[in-house]
């Protein structure tokens, strides 16, 4: 099977549109729906393989110190009560098939559903910076943010030489420490902050969305 990449990365960005099936790709572009299928799974692994660094490591050139005091000063503009957050961190679930063993670690008694769950951190200007998971359902967001191991790799990148530092906010998921800021004042943040702190979970669907 020939396929170039311009080929193989079309046909990959058609298949994650929402909604479609493969059985709609097979008019457009002429093969068969297990040569779509092998296609879409090839590009997904190369392109995981090559460049899931990207948003698996806080180590990135829009995510230098300067970047970052743009931000914070994007979010101080629009209303933030704390001088320092440069992005938004949340959890999504995606819901799974009753797995045949260990059920109860998938199992949300919140969502009474079997699922996993992802953790995503936005910045002010949409750009999703990290990803992390997936996580077994059961698992609280304030433990998946230590399991992600992202505040370690915060203490590396996001303290200044002045000593202050730059934090995330999250919901009251989290809890309020050093590098994720979150308050009982809750919905006060939300409307203080409505256009940016409601971008990540907008964007959590998309993925969802995409992954169906």
């Amino acid at each position: 099977m020939n396929v170039n990449g311009v080929e193989g990365l079309t046909i990959l960005l058609r298949r994650l549109c929402y909604p479609n099936r493969l059985f709609d790709l097979v008019k457009r572009f002429g093969r068969d729906i297990s040569s779509l299928s092998r296609i879409c799974n090839w590009m997904l692994d190369w392109i995981y393989n090559n460049f899931s660094n990207r948003i698996r490591s806080l180590n990135q050139p829009w995510l230098t110190k300067e970047k970052l005091a743009q931000y914070a000063e994007a979010c101080s503009y629009s209303g933030s009560l704390y001088p320092n957050i440069v992005g938004f961190i949340d959890g999504t679930c995606r819901p799974i098939c009753r797995p045949k063993k260990q059920q109860e670690l998938y199992y949300s008694g919140y969502y009474k559903e079997h699922l996993v769950k992802y953790q995503g951190l936005m910045l002010p200007n949409g750009i999703i910076a990290r990803v992390d998971g997936p996580y077994i359902g059961k698992r609280h967001d304030s433990a998946i943010i230590h399991s992600s191991k992202i505040i370690p790799e915060m203490e590396e990148l996001f303290v200044n030489a002045d000593g202050t530092w730059f934090s995330l906010y999250g919901d009251s998921g989290y809890a309020n420490q050093k590098f994720v800021k979150s308050t009982d004042l809750e919905k006060l943040f939300n409307c203080l902050l409505f256009w940016t702190s409601k971008k990540i979970k907008s964007s959590s669907c998309k993925i969802s969305r995409s992954s169906t």
